[in-house]
């Protein structure tokens, strides 16, 4: 059996009516039984063509408020990187990447809660690949750029904290470190995610999200990964990947919780500014120590 996608007109080939999935755009779609004249129905045969709609009553949302937006649980759809055993793991990968970043709406409000089969691996691979570009590119531009010799202000520390500063630019910046961190950032990745969904899900507990429980802050802490994929794009990269990441985490714990923006906000981004609050302390803790090293040697 043939049916055509209501959302990119492309056809696909189907085993049975009802909630299917178009392999080429991701769109869910419903193929609805044919109904003959006189009372007879079947199934369509050879090549007809059967045109799904883009909701289906099989995707409507199990408990909550009743609303159409959020989870389905069990009765929810899996993201295409979950198929990807049936529309292949490159297809299924890049269709997930496209609805995350480009219409997370439409992938989140129907998702599936009641397992995390196959989000972790995903979250997996974008952070892994921006961790990976995020080193190639630092490496790159360290090396075009003036090396600690160069730099006027280490002649106003000490002489042994200027050493020391210079070593540590030195080696941070080498070919070591940057083997070191490609080997690491696959592990750095699946801790990240790790302790990014334990952390989500103690926010959502804080502010009293939870409606849908641990799966749904780890789907949403491992699909919320998604941009970190821009990573491949030099120089800026990083930065956006990590602000649209909070963003797309935020519209996850909105959908796959149930909750009210308020919350999903508050949820994700308290741990975002508890971390900004503490590089600043660290950085002002950091830069009296200087000050004073200075002002010491000066006396000296």
């Amino acid at each position: 059996m043939i049916a055509q996608c209501s959302s990119c007109n492309k056809t696909f080939e189907i085993e049975d009516t009802g909630a299917q999935y178009c392999p080429h755009c991701g769109t869910h779609v419903y193929v609805e039984a044919p109904h003959s004249p006189g009372g007879m129905s079947g199934g369509p045969t050879g090549g007809e063509r059967w045109e799904g709609a883009e909701s289906s009553p099989d995707w409507s949302p199990r408990g909550g408020s009743g609303d159409e937006g959020g989870p389905a649980g069990s009765n929810g759809e899996s993201s295409p990187f979950e198929r990807r055993g049936e529309i292949g793991f490159l297809n299924g990968f890049f269709l997930t990447v496209k609805m995350a970043l480009f219409d997370p709406a439409s992938l989140f409000r129907r998702m599936r809660v009641d397992n995390v089969d196959g989000a972790f691996l995903f979250g997996w691979l974008c952070l892994t690949i921006g961790l990976l570009a995020g080193n190639i590119w630092n490496f790159v531009t360290s090396a075009f750029s003036p090396g600690p010799s160069a730099t006027p202000e280490l002649d106003e520390l000490p002489p042994e904290l200027a050493e020391l500063l210079e070593t540590f630019i030195t080696h941070a910046t080498g070919p070591g470190n940057l083997v070191a961190s490609l080997l690491l950032s696959p592990v750095i990745a699946a801790i990240g995610i790790l302790i990014a969904a334990a952390m989500v899900h103690l926010g959502v507990l804080v502010f009293g999200a939870n409606n849908h429980g641990w799966n749904a802050s780890f789907r949403a802490a491992c699909y919320g990964s998604t941009p970190w994929l821009i990573g491949v794009v030099p120089l800026c990269g990083s930065l956006i990947g990590m602000i649209w990441a909070l963003v797309l985490t935020i519209t996850a714990i909105f959908f796959l919780q149930r909750t009210t923006p308020l919350k999903a906000s508050l949820a994700v981004l308290i741990w975002f500014l508890v971390c900004c609050l503490c590089c600043c302390l660290g950085g002002l803790l950091m830069g009296g120590l200087m000050s004073q090293a200075v002002a010491a040697s000066g006396m000296g």
